[in-house]
């Protein structure tokens, strides 16, 4: 029977791998809150936030988001990070 749920570390840990965000070039005076929704491996829902607030980083962290994978499992999962 496949897993239904996915821990918190899983869903987590490619969205706190900095380096993936590099080409977005997010100040480290910003300060960046993610929540993602992640289905059958894919994001399915992404809401990005930034203080100071940029648009131009925002959408290019959904876009990173949007490309990354994660294991299949057949429910709806969540994660919300901030670094």
């Amino acid at each position: 029977m496949p897993r239904l749920n996915m821990s918190n570390d899983l869903l987590q840990a490619p969205l706190l791998d900095l380096k993936r965000y590099d080409k977005c070039k997010v100040p480290r005076s910003t300060k960046v809150s993610m929540n993602v929704a992640v289905y059958d491996g894919v994001a399915v829902g992404v809401t990005v936030t930034t203080k100071p607030k940029s648009a131009k980083i925002e959408e290019c962290l959904d876009t990173v988001v949007r490309g990354m994978t994660w294991d299949k499992v057949p429910s709806l999962n969540q994660a919300t990070v901030s670094f």
